[in-house]
Formats: C-alpha cells, sequence, structure tokens
C-alpha cells in the first residue's frame, strides 16, 4: 500500500503517516469497533483471525515470523493476546507481561474490564524472557527500557532464523503523541503490523492516540513519558480531539 493509497482510505494525522509511511505494506490498519460479545469488539476477532493465519502461513513455509499487536490505550490489545492465548492451548507457548503493569492489574495479563485474561509471566527485559519457547506473546513493550536497540534487534533476528514466533504488542504512540521509542526500534523487524484503533471518547471517531489528564487537564509535553495507570489518567483521543499541554494540535494530512 501506498501513502497515496492509505490517504484515500482514511485521513490519518500527519505523525501517523510519519511513523507508518515506510513500513506501509506491512502495516493493516483495524478500524472496526463494534462490540461482539462482553469484553471483545470487531478489530480484536479480526486481528486474532490474521495473527493466527499469519503464524500457520509462515509455519508452513518453516520460517520465523515477528507480529505486532499495537494501538492505543483501550483499543483492546491485550484482549487479542488472551484470545491468542485461548487459541494456543496445546502449543509450546508462552506469554509476558511487563513488571511495570504488576501492581495494576496483577500477576495475570487482563483486560481493562477484568473479565478476559490468561497466565502470564513477568519481564523487564528480554533477558528475563524464556528464549526458546516456540510461541513468545509479549504485552507492554512499550516500557521495555532496559534494552537497548542492538539488543532487541539481536532478540527477534535469532527467532526468526530459529523459526520461532514473536507477537509484541504495545502503544506505538505516547501522550505527547510521539512514537515510543521501542516503535522505532521494532517496526523494520516486524513481518506484519496489525494496528487496532479505539473509540475517541469525545468525537467517537478513530482513536489513534493515548491522551494523559492530570487534575482534569491535559498533561504538559515536559511530563515523564511512563506514568502507569488506565481511565483516572488516560482517555483514547482520535488526532483532532487529542490535547498535550505546550503542544499544537496534529494536522490531518
Amino acid at each position: 500500500m501506498t501513502i497515496e493509497a492509505l490517504k484515500k482510505e482514511v485521513v490519518h494525522p500527519a505523525e501517523v503517516l510519519e511513523l507508518y509511511g515506510p513500513v506501509l505494506e506491512k502495516v493493516t490498519f483495524l478500524n472496526n469497533f463494534t462490540k461482539v460479545e462482553p469484553g471483545i469488539n470487531q478489530n480484536q476477532l479480526e486481528a486474532l483471525d490474521l495473527i493466527m493465519a499469519t503464524i500457520v502461513e509462515f509455519g508452513r513455509r518453516n520460517k520465523g515470523v515477528t507480529i505486532a499487536d499495537f494501538g492505543p490505550m483501550f483499543s483492546g490489545k491485550t484482549v487479542v493476546l488472551c484470545l491468542l492465548a485461548k487459541e494456543l492451548e496445546g502449543k509450546d507457548f508462552k506469554v509476558y507481561k511487563h513488571q511495570l503493569d504488576l501492581t495494576r492489574t496483577g500477576p495475570k495479563l487482563v483486560n481493562q474490564t477484568g473479565d478476559i485474561w490468561t497466565e502470564a509471566d513477568l519481564y523487564e527485559s528480554i533477558s528475563d524472557i524464556d528464549k526458546t519457547k516456540e510461541i513468545l506473546l509479549i504485552d507492554e513493550f512499550q516500557f521495555n527500557t532496559v534494552d537497548n536497540a542492538d539488543a532487541i534487534k539481536e532478540f527477534l533476528q535469532k527467532r526468526k532464523e530459529a523459526g520461532l514466533v514473536t507477537v509484541i504488542s504495545k502503544l506505538d504512540f505516547n501522550y505527547r503523541r510521539d512514537p515510543w521509542k521501542t516503535t522505532r526500534i521494532l517496526l523494520p523487524h516486524f513481518n506484519q503490523i496489525f494496528v487496532l484503533r479505539a473509540r475517541c471518547e469525545d468525537c467517537g471517531g478513530l482513536a489513534q492516540f493515548p491522551q494523559r489528564n492530570i487534575k482534569g487537564a491535559p498533561a504538559h509535553v515536559d511530563a515523564p513519558e511512563i506514568l502507569v495507570g488506565a481511565e483516572e489518567y488516560y482517555q483514547s483521543k482520535c488526532g483532532r480531539c487529542h490535547e498535550v499541554g505546550g503542544k499544537p494540535k496534529t494536522v490531518y494530512v
């Protein structure tokens, strides 16, 4: 897909085009957040089907594969990993959640409403992860501030060369509308990138960004990048509605 084709399909904030433009041929944007059943929407089911199909296809070719499960807060990325874990029962797989998320949701991988979950091990660095597992499902990778780019690239490349499957779930953008550092590191190394959208809490449109609010006002651009939380601090917003203190609004292109 070219940038011109993407523009015709959906009008995107400039930050989205700038980030995904170089890898558009690998990106699938999932924009249907219609609820299917409690805790599950159409985006998540479609992501599940697409990820499973990718795993099967690369397995048929005896090749390793790295898959992205990206999106803003409340888009259901964690739900996708929980559904994948259920689908993979009986396979050689392991689920990991970042230890920064431990105090918020406990030792399991749990969706925002607490009704969809799976068992998970904790990690802070890729050194904490069992790299021999046939399939790894790794959540909240934006919190990985320990490993440098070279270590992450080596981790992914070695798993690909060994014919293994790695699914990484994370926020693509932070509250400032800037890509997380790990987003830029990871993008070139994914075979397929699935980007889920949420519903903008102001206008109901497609939400691409997490907005952080402190005492009822948008957080300032100079605030720390990481602040672990959910509804008490964050909302999902489209580019038109998203606000950052001390930063101009985005433009759509």
